[in-house]
């Protein structure tokens, strides 16, 4: 793993971070609304896509973990 990041963050994180960026910017000020509003609009698009895809991976990991408990049971039974 490269310095910088981490678990849950992938290619595209650093979109989100780059646009986290340039709302900080102090140019931010010189921004009309709905410039800002766009950018806010795109962080919380990708923000909702990330949280989407966790809640998949966490249920396929659940679902992996479910057929291999129910697989040893059955084993262990028979």
């Amino acid at each position: 793993m490269e310095p910088g990041n981490s678990w849950g963050r992938g290619e595209g994180w650093s979109n989100v971070v780059h646009l986290i960026d340039l709302a900080r910017t102090p140019d931010a000020s010189d921004w009309d609304a709905e410039r800002r509003d766009r950018i806010l609009q795109r962080v919380l698009v990708r923000i909702e896509k990330d949280r989407q895809r966790r809640q998949v991976m966490r249920a396929f990991a659940a679902g992996a973990s479910t057929v291999l408990i129910i697989g040893l049971l059955a084993k262990l039974i028979s």
